[in-house]
């Protein structure tokens, strides 16, 4: 089913925005498609950068991305493939030098894959990234970022005087996140200006999602196997079979529903649709992060990052998150001190745990009257308290230990999976706190999370 949705946006995007290249895509053959589409990538995905993008071009750019998918998707665990990966990448933005640089032991990046990059750039691109000044600035970013001019752009860092020297001037770098962990950084290199449109910069980061998912199945594959092959085998499948078209099909859903919005008389039907695929794709994928972290925490593998994590903005990204995937009204009341509380953690594993909770509240709160979420400004103790409060049913008294339960009846009742309250709890002891409920049958459940500061 997946791959079938992947395939039809593909068709539906060269049929519906590029109708002159329909005609040759329809007759060929299976075993010809894929070398006349990477003849295509090169010739029309190319174009000069300072150039308007035309239909060519962005029929080149969309054709790229699904040989990269292809390749991806033919080849999950070879080392090969992300090297092949890497160098499409770099063709089809026009880069002289790429790379793509891991997380390996201590949190050190080192070169993977890539070209064009002598040693001794290799050399100074992972001493530069060895300092917790780098670190910290790899695992805040989220999307890709463009130095028009490394030689004077200080967002580039130590990177800009190593870049300099080998005669760089653009520079292009996406950080590879799989499962909300920073798994390395892709690098791109010009030699000259070169200027990235809001399209480049979105396919990039597609791309680069692909890129995260090879490196994380990689990772996995070469990972000591447990005794249990059965629970391997079903891990590779969501981490791969499924996650992997899936991010494809949310690239190109994003990158039809841009083109046809921009058209001068866009079908409002068509635009409707891809909204609802939108949707349910990000609803999947939800759910396979969901269970790909039940796999880590059985195989011991659950990790977090740490680091100083304003607490307040952890939790107003997680209130507009839940609010947004919420589809009833009202949703959720929000008390959060304008003062800045510092904990010491992940910020993205906090906000999970905090979204599993308040996507709980939402679902057992009345259509009339919104959940509401507090914080607390820390004490002498030096925690800070956050309570979320639903007004449900409540919990019966001999029920309320197994809420936190893996796969908890209790969550499940309500139309959840049953695992998201397990998971916050994993997420919230590995922080050295802690998380408990008072609840009142026929009025209400109030979960409170406890961080040490």
């Amino acid at each position: 089913m997946v791959r079938f949705l992947l395939h039809g946006l593909f068709y539906m995007t060269a049929n519906r925005l590029y109708p002159h290249n329909s005609r040759t895509m329809e007759g060929k053959k299976n075993d010809e498609l894929a070398s006349d589409q990477q003849t295509d990538v090169s010739a029309q995905a190319t174009s000069p950068p300072g150039k308007s993008m035309g239909a060519t071009y962005r029929a080149g750019q969309t054709a790229a991305l699904a040989h990269i998918a292809q390749l991806i998707q033919a080849t999950p665990h070879a080392n090969d493939t992300i090297e092949k990966a890497v160098l499409e990448v770099g063709n089809l933005f026009q880069a002289v030098m790429g790379g793509l640089f891991l997380y390996e032991q201590e949190r050190e990046l080192k070169y993977q894959a890539g070209f064009g990059f002598s040693p001794g750039f290799i050399r100074d691109i992972e001493e530069v990234n060895k300092t917790d000044l780098a670190i910290r600035y790899v695992s805040g970013i989220t999307s890709p970022l463009v130095a028009p001019d490394a030689r004077s752009d200080p967002s580039t860092l130590a990177i800009g005087k190593a870049a300099t020297s080998d005669g760089i001037v653009t520079l292009a770098w996406s950080p590879l996140i799989s499962g909300g962990e920073t798994l390395g950084l892709l690098l791109l290199c010009h030699k000259a200006e070169r200027p990235y449109s809001s399209d480049d910069l979105g396919l990039l980061q597609m791309l680069v999602a692909l890129l995260a998912l090879t490196a994380a199945n990689t990772r996995l594959a070469a990972s000591p196997r447990s005794a249990d092959g059965t629970k391997d085998r079903l891990f590779n499948v969501l981490s791969h079979e499924l996650r992997t078209p899936l991010t494809s099909i949310m690239g190109f859903t994003q990158i039809v529903r841009k083109r046809l919005g921009n058209a001068q008389a866009p079908d409002t039907r068509v635009l409707s649709q891809l909204d609802v695929i939108w949707a349910q794709a990000q609803r999947l994928n939800r759910i396979i992060d969901t269970f790909v972290d039940i796999a880590n925490i059985e195989r011991g593998d659950f990790t977090i990052s740490h680091g100083r994590v304003e607490l307040g903005s952890v939790l107003r990204s997680a209130v507009r998150q839940a609010n947004a995937q919420a589809t009833t009204q009202p949703q959720i009341n929000a008390d959060i001190p304008d003062n800045l509380v510092w904990v010491h953690g992940d910020a993205k594993r906090l906000e999970q745990a905090f979204g599993h909770i308040l996507a709980n509240a939402i679902r057992y709160s009345p259509r009339d009257r919104a959940a509401e979420l507090a914080c607390a400004m820390p004490g002498p103790e030096r925690e800070v308290t956050v309570t979320i409060t639903d007004w449900g049913p409540g919990i019966p008294a001999n029920r309320r230990k197994e809420v936190f339960d893996r796969f908890s009846s209790e969550e499940a009742s309500a139309g959840g999976l049953g695992v998201g309250l397990y998971i916050s709890k994993t997420i919230i002891e590995a922080h050295g706190g802690r998380i408990s409920l008072q609840s009142d049958v026929g009025k209400g459940t109030t979960m409170s999370v406890v961080l040490p500061v």
